[in-house]
């Protein structure tokens, strides 16, 4: 549950700026195995975040570009004094579309970085970037916390508990 609000400032025709604050309040359920790191996340927390991005779209089209490019930051903080999670995070994001002079086709190349921390104790990880999907190697579908090695697992054969 939450609300937020923000306000969108344009710069020029290729150029956006937009601010905002939001909060939500964050239920955080129990987990099925007990381990620290899914632990540190359990419980209920009220957020408060501000938010800066700038936006800057050459595109051709806006839903089905050919020719241009739309590059994004996206920076948001959530302060310590008022907020249960403080952290910032910093996100860049680059979309490039070359279209070929002598067809209709075109390349696409998609690019995302980010950096993000915690401003006291340990970055939650509900706010940690991720390798992404529903399910990857070394981690269970919910998303977090290591494969864990377990006698059981091991006499039926398995090698892994990812229960």
């Amino acid at each position: 549950m939450g609300a937020s609000y923000s306000l969108n400032f344009e710069y020029n025709e290729d150029i956006d700026i937009s601010s905002g604050f939001g909060y939500k309040r964050s239920n955080r359920n129990s987990p099925l195995k007990s381990t620290l790191s899914i632990n540190d996340n359990i419980g209920n927390f009220d957020i408060y975040t501000f938010n800066l991005s700038i936006l800057y779209d050459t595109r051709n089209d806006f839903l089905y570009p050919t020719d241009g490019a739309l590059n994004s930051v996206y920076f948001e903080y959530s302060p310590e004094d008022i907020s249960d999670d403080s952290y910032y995070k910093l996100l860049a994001r680059s979309d490039l579309y070359l279209k070929s002079k002598n067809s209709n086709r075109f390349i696409f190349l998609s690019n995302d970085i980010g950096v993000a921390d915690a401003l006291s104790n340990k970055l939650k990880t509900t706010n940690a970037f991720s390798l992404g999907g529903l399910n990857f190697k070394g981690f269970d579908y919910r998303g977090i916390g290591c494969l864990l090695y377990t006698s059981d697992a091991a006499d039926e054969g398995l090698g892994v508990d990812l229960g």
